[in-house]
């Protein structure tokens, strides 16, 4: 695979890629993930999709990166919304240290938040109030992207306003003080 992107990246041959994607050991996945995400392409991106639920969080801790930004139509067409809501449903709101999976360097980043940015991003038309049920397990600074984010729809959203409203009770300053401003403007 590796051999075949140096050569000519838009011949990748997808069959190697699923096969690998789908390798019974974790540790194959997970590298596979890594360079499948370095392509930026989105016919190999739109493939990580069903990684969101490996059984591996190592793996998904990887393509959850993968997805912090918004993504093409294409990839966000192949589920990826529901993906990521999926995954920040299971999720606790803290992951136990892991191992390293393949090298010894390996440092793992998944929690609530990472995930929250992946779903804003690629929430399409949706409101971001969907994400409301997810607001025990975020952090200040999650709780504050959401807020951020409820407060560019409030005008059309009346669900936003009443979740802005209630988070004028936030413990965060800066979660009350998003509701607080935007609230004003109204």
């Amino acid at each position: 695979l590796w051999a075949q992107a140096f050569q000519d990246v838009g011949r990748i041959q997808l069959e190697d890629l699923d096969y690998l994607l789908a390798h019974p050991h974790a540790s194959h996945r997970r590298v596979v993930a890594f360079f499948t995400g370095t392509l930026n392409r989105a016919v190999t991106h739109k493939r990580l999709v069903p990684l969101l639920a490996d059984k591996d969080w190592r793996v998904v801790a990887e393509v959850a990166g993968v997805f912090r930004g918004k993504a093409t139509e294409s990839v966000r067409a192949a589920g990826l919304f529901e993906a990521l809501d999926a995954l920040l449903e299971r999720l606790p709101k803290t992951l136990p240290a892991f191992q390293p999976l393949v090298w010894p360097w390996e440092q793992y980043a998944l929690t609530p938040d990472t995930v929250l940015e992946g779903l804003l991003a690629n929430r399409g038309d949706r409101s971001p109030t969907l994400a409301l049920r997810h607001l025990p397990k975020l952090s200040p600074d999650g709780r504050h992207l959401l807020a951020t984010k409820l407060a560019k729809t409030a005008a059309q959203d009346a669900p936003g306003r009443v979740a802005l409203a209630h988070m004028l009770g936030d413990a965060s300053p800066d979660v009350r003080a998003v509701a607080a401003h935007e609230l004003r403007q109204l």
